[in-house]
C-alpha cells in the first residue's frame, strides 16, 4: 500500500514518505494513465497537503526524487530504507531464484522461460503466482517473510525481470545476503542494484538468459557481484546511517513547533 494512502492529516509539521513517483504508481500499479481524471485529482490533493513548509518528503532513490520534483513536489530528500546484511548458505549446487506474485508486473513469465533454458544441474527456484507449471522448476506458493528470507537465502543468483518497480524491495534483500541480481533497466531498479548485478532492458529475455548463464557458469563471477552487492547494502543501507539522516530531518521540522 502505498504509504501516502491514509486518512490521518496532521496539523503539525510531518515526514511524509514515499517509495515513488505518483504517475508511476498509477500506471504500474494501477493501471491508470497520467491523463486520467483521478491521477489529477490525486495531483491536486497532495500537492496541497505535502507543499507544506513544514512538511518533508522523503523517498528512496534520486530517480523517485526527480520525479517527485517533476510533478511539482517542493521539499523532497532521499533516505534509503534501513538493511542489515546477513549470510547466505553456500553449498555446491547452484540455485537461480524468482520471488513476484504479480505475475505479469514482476515478469514471471521471463523468468519461467530463463529457467527453462538452463542447464539441468542448475536449480530453479519460483516463488509467487503463475499460471504454468513449467517442468524443471521448483514453486512455491507465496510465504511469510521469515520463511522466504531463509529460502532466499539458499540462492546464488536472484532473477529479477520485472516491468515496473518503485523499488525492489525483492533485490536489496538478497543483495543484503550477498546474492548479485540480475534486474530490468527500469525505474529505480539501476539505482538500487548499482554494480551489485546485471541488468537488461525489459522483456529481453535473451539477455537474462544470457547474464544468468554468465553468472552460474562462473562461481567466482557470483561471488564477486555478490560481495558488491552486501558492500553497498552495509554502506547505503546502514541502519546507523539512515537512523542520523533521518534525526537531522526531524529536528529540522522540530523548529516549525
Amino acid at each position: 500500500m502505498p504509504f501516502f494512502l491514509n486518512l490521518f492529516i496532521p496539523r503539525t509539521p510531518w515526514v511524509q514518505e514515499i517509495d515513488q513517483p505518483v504517475f508511476n504508481l498509477f500506471e504500474k500499479y494501477l493501471n491508470k494513465s497520467r491523463s486520467s481524471a483521478l491521477y489529477r485529482l490525486a495531483m491536486r490533493v497532495f500537492r496541497y497537503l505535502f507543499n507544506r513548509d513544514d512538511v518533508v518528503m522523503i523517498t528512496w532513490t534520486q530517480w523517485s526524487k526527480e520525479g517527485l520534483e517533476m510533478e511539482g513536489f517542493r521539499d523532497v530528500r532521499v533516505v534509503p530504507p534501513p538493511m542489515r546484511t546477513s549470510p547466505r548458505k553456500i553449498d555446491n549446487e547452484i540455485t537461480v531464484g524468482f520471488i513476484g506474485v504479480e505475475y505479469q508486473r514482476k515478469g514471471g513469465d521471463i523468468a519461467e522461460d530463463v529457467m527453462s533454458k538452463l542447464p539441468r544441474r542448475i536449480k530453479k527456484v519460483y516463488v509467487g503466482k503463475s499460471p504454468r507449471r513449467v517442468s524443471g522448476i521448483e514453486y512455491h506458493e507465496p510465504m511469510r517473510r521469515e520463511e522466504l528470507l531463509k529460502l532466499m537465502s539458499e540462492f546464488d543468483v536472484l532473477l529479477f525481470p520485472t516491468r515496473g518497480e518503485a523499488y525492489g524491495f525483492t533485490a536489496l534483500e538478497a543483495m543484503s545476503m550477498g546474492i548479485p541480481v540480475v534486474a530490468s533497466n527500469v525505474d529505480s531498479m539501476p539505482e538500487v542494484i548499482s554494480d551489485g548485478g546485471l541488468l537488461c532492458n525489459v522483456n529481453d529475455t535473451r539477455c537474462f538468459l544470457d547474464s544468468v548463464k554468465e553468472l552460474v557458469n562462473s562461481p567466482d563471477y557470483i561471488m564477486e557481484l555478490g560481495a558488491r552487492a552486501k558492500a553497498i547494502v552495509a554502506q547505503r543501507h546502514s541502519p546507523s546511517v539512515v537512523g542520523k539522516e533521518l534525526l537531522g530531518i526531524y529536528r529540522e521540522l522540530s523548529e516549525y513547533e
